[in-house]
């Protein structure tokens, strides 16, 4: 099984020695590759590490930890809280931090919160395999699976119009002219589409060839969609665009 890469964050040497000492003896599922003092050296190892967990003392000699999770709002990683004062348990939890243990840490407490961190992990695993395992029957099914911010949609090939980027997002335009905001970049979306009658035309839109209405290479390389939407074409991209749909209509007849 592979370790999780971890971090301890902690000003007081007696305090960290102990924290080593536990979690080497008694979490063989975790690897320490690195120890802070401060914010400023917790925050440069853990952009450099890219840890699955850190260990975080609230009270540094340069602050509070909770510094350190406000200049990495991003975070991937896993967090235990360490201290050895229970008032800060309501900050903690306005982190989304879970895991909240009281110096000096025992080996229970320690094992209950690494326990609860691997159950959510491995959650976290199967979640990713139900919605691959969707996304697969979904495309054997002519549909695709998209996640939005209301939740997850099956949508029919053949109800795409076209895509279109916008900034990280995706909006897909649908044949009842509706749309639909994707929560996933364009990219994410070529490989799924190209084994289908689907074609990027440049870097914001892909196309579905079964609703091009009209190529017009005068007064600009442009399509129009069925819904009367037009659409530019690169040049780069003519005579690959022109190649690829003379070979949907040979497959059409």
């Amino acid at each position: 099984m592979k370790k999780l890469k971890s971090i301890i964050i902690e000003n007081d040497p007696k305090s960290l020695s102990l924290l080593s000492s536990l979690i080497s003896d008694h979490c063989p599922e975790l690897e320490v590759v690195s120890t802070a003092t401060n914010i400023q050296d917790a925050v440069k190892q853990i952009l450099h590490l890219k840890p699955d967990l850190i260990f975080l003392d609230i009270e540094l000699n340069d602050g509070l930890g909770f510094d350190v999770l406000y200049q990495i709002p991003d975070n991937k990683f896993k967090t235990i809280i360490i201290t050895g004062f229970s008032s800060y348990a309501f900050d903690a939890f306005k982190f989304g931090i879970e895991h909240y243990l009281l110096k000096p840490v025992s080996v229970r407490e320690l094992r209950i919160s690494i326990d609860r961190i691997l159950q959510d992990d491995k959650v976290s695993e199967n979640y990713q395999k139900i919605n691959a395992t969707l996304e697969h029957l979904s495309l054997s099914q002519k549909k695709i699976q998209i996640s939005t911010n209301k939740g997850i949609k099956l949508i029919n090939l053949n109800e795409i119009e076209f895509l279109q980027a916008d900034s990280s997002y995706t909006v897909f335009h649908l044949t009842n002219k509706n749309s639909i905001i994707a929560s996933k970049h364009l990219k994410n979306f070529e490989s799924i589409l190209s084994e289908s009658n689907f074609f990027r035309i440049g870097r914001t839109h892909i196309i579905n060839l079964d609703h091009v209405k009209i190529y017009n290479k005068f007064g600009g390389e442009t399509i129009t969609m069925k819904n009367g939407s037009k659409i530019v074409v690169p040049r780069r991209k003519k005579d690959e665009f022109l190649q690829y749909m003379n070979s949907y209509l040979k497959a059409l007849k």
